[in-house]
């Protein structure tokens, strides 16, 4: 199990929190330490205290995850880090705690070897074709409380049954509020997140209806976030979903918690928004993209070729005169069909009127016609003809320079 958990935080904070390169050394290196520190004879943080805070940090991740999921990114990888720490290690400490004796100990190693070949597979090769978000992630935080000491059933007429079965029944309301488009309110998810957490609290010691209670608020946070998403893709890139502004006057794609781009598709009245859409979030007039712009078309006369390495969701479409030229460079095809689609943004189909597609792994880009608005989706291994670059789009970092 801590194999599995380990490919899905390394998969969350790398592609939901942040792309940093070598991020993944982190979360492995956490794993190997929690082998050590389980097996020593005497452990360099004894295992009762490792059961005993689990909960704690837990709890801290649900808030994080559900509650307030946008900060700070080295909060938000701090936090993942450390509750991976932590239940790997109550994992790790539980498999040291029930070793056999020396004559079935080759026995016990291949199983646990096994076990890591399968949680290994399972994350990281069938997860991402079942779900079309980390769902793994909460998945396997959940597995983590039951590997706790203490798992046993309520009985029928028990307090904890009746709990078991209150969320359950929930389970499927929200369910089927999300098969009839219906959407949950804030201020009532509030106040059933806050009820649940105070249970959680109160049932820390005990491992089912801590997990029951655990998963049901990731549970519900999911399909509460899913309201407001008019479409969520998941690739070998990340998660990529469209999601609508609460008054509905703006649409945003994002990859994992990074915005791509924004359009404004409804006025202040409400009333759906057509033609040539407005430039907006970091592409606005007078912004540092428009600035690269300005300054480029001072320096040179007549048609201009650019460059843009990233597609977002194509703002930059609309930035051309009659006659330039203007190349992206993506290797996500989703965000290509995305950009592309009318339905979602109109950036591409209302400021690039002429356009050619193509996906090319190697070699040159293709020699386009000099129209009003020309692009073309190559990939990043494409060498790039001489033009100014903009590297774009992501409001987590700007990189943003003209040659």
């Amino acid at each position: 199990m801590p194999s599995g958990l380990l490919l899905a935080v390394t998969t969350h904070i790398s592609t939901d929190v942040a792309a940093v390169p070598l991020l993944w050394v982190l979360p492995l290196a956490l794993y190997l330490l929690t082998l050590v520190i389980a097996f020593q004879t005497y452990p360099l943080i004894p295992h009762w205290l490792v059961i005993n805070v689990q909960p704690i940090f837990i709890l801290g991740l649900v808030i994080t995850f559900v509650v307030v999921s946008f900060g700070s990114i080295v909060y938000l990888i701090a936090i993942h880090l450390v509750v991976f720490f932590v239940c790997a290690l109550a994992c790790h400490g539980e498999l040291a705690r029930r070793r056999p004796a020396p004559q079935h100990l080759t026995a016990y190693y291949v199983w646990i070897s096994a076990g890591g070949f399968i949680g290994g597979i399972a994350t990281g090769i069938v997860a991402p074709h079942v779900f079309n978000w980390v769902a793994e992630y909460p998945l396997l935080i959940v597995l983590a409380v039951l590997c706790r000491p203490g798992l046993t059933l309520p009985a029928a007429r028990s307090v904890q049954f009746a709990l078991l079965c209150m969320l359950g029944i929930a389970a499927l309301i929200i369910i089927g509020f999300t098969a009839e488009v219906q959407t949950l309110q804030y201020n009532l998810f509030s106040v059933v997140t806050g009820i649940l957490l105070g249970l959680a609290l109160h049932y820390w010691r005990v491992p089912l209806p801590f997990a029951a209670i655990v998963a049901f608020i990731f549970f519900a946070g999911h399909y509460y976030n899913e309201n407001i998403r008019t479409q969520t893709v998941r690739n070998f890139f990340g998660v990529l979903s469209v999601e609508e502004s609460s008054d509905g006057r703006f649409r945003t794609l994002w990859h994992g918690a990074t915005a791509q781009g924004s359009q404004r598709i409804r006025d202040n009245e409400g009333n759906l928004v057509t033609g040539r859409p407005e430039m907006i979030s970091e592409f606005f007039a007078g912004g540092g993209i428009a600035q690269v712009f300005d300054a480029m078309r001072a320096r040179v006369a007549g048609r201009t070729s650019v460059a843009v390495i990233g597609l977002g969701t194509g703002t930059l479409a609309c930035s051309t005169r009659p006659g330039d030229l203007l190349t992206f460079y993506e290797i996500d095809l989703d965000v290509v069909r995305i950009a592309r689609d009318p339905k979602l943004f109109n950036f591409i189909s209302e400021c690039a009127l002429h356009y050619q597609s193509s996906w090319a792994m190697r070699g040159s880009p293709l020699q386009m016609p000099q129209t009003e608005a020309t692009t073309s989706f190559l990939s990043m291994r494409s060498s790039v003809p001489r033009s100014p670059f903009i590297f774009s789009p992501a409001k987590r970092w700007e990189c943003i320079s003209a040659s």
